[in-house]
């Protein structure tokens, strides 16, 4: 996961996370975390998936019964299992990780806070396709090269007073599934931000 803090009149928090996603037990776990240790309110924390298929879902403390979440949790045997059969002990103890670690990185940044200035841009990207094909048969799953799609690309650059580059946040709507197989993956957002940050030493 990655983590920015931006403080201004007010903190924004932002934290990535390289998972599918995660139900409302999690983020709710999570920001209730923050808030007690950092007095960050949980409106001003803002927890984004890059809904990468090679990786898990995640719960908290309470965890939610939704078919779609627990068909990608630590504790799926098959896509179809149960909750009722479900063993949570892995899933627990990796989201008590993950908050731990979350925890250590809030406060690293509170520790090392600095005054720089925050640019946002917007571009466009011919990355995604559509993968929905319409044809005289119906709607069919795969790629659609005509279909419009959002092609926005956003990215903020956060820079210290030398305008030396400290972070990039970009976001682009388009699916994390270029990599298929069982092996866990970050996807093409994974590859994105190291690229990113092997060509900005110290971002």
């Amino acid at each position: 996961f990655r983590i920015a803090m931006i403080k201004a009149n007010k903190t924004i928090l932002i934290i990535q996370l390289d998972i599918c996603k995660a139900d409302r037990s999690f983020t709710d776990g999570i920001k209730n975390a923050i808030k007690e240790k950092f007095n960050i309110e949980k409106d001003e924390i803002i927890i984004n998936f890059s809904h990468t298929h090679s990786s898990v879902a995640l719960t908290g403390e309470n965890p939610e019964r939704d078919e779609s979440y627990w068909a990608y949790s630590i504790s799926a045997d098959s896509m179809s299992m149960d909750f009722e059969s479900r063993d949570l002990t892995e899933d627990m103890t990796y989201y008590r990780l993950i908050r731990g670690k979350i925890i250590e990185s809030v406060d690293k940044c509170n520790r090392n806070l600095s005054e720089g200035n925050l640019y946002i841009s917007r571009s466009t990207s011919d990355f995604g396709i559509s993968r929905r094909l319409i044809t005289s048969e119906g709607v069919k799953f795969a790629p659609s090269p005509d279909t419009e799609i959002d092609n926005d690309l956003f990215v903020l650059k956060l820079t210290d007073k030398e305008d030396k580059i400290k972070g990039i946040i970009y976001s682009l709507a388009c699916h994390a599934t270029c990599y298929s197989g069982y092996l866990l993956s970050a996807d093409f957002p994974g590859a994105a931000c190291k690229y990113i940050e092997a060509k900005h030493e110290g971002s």
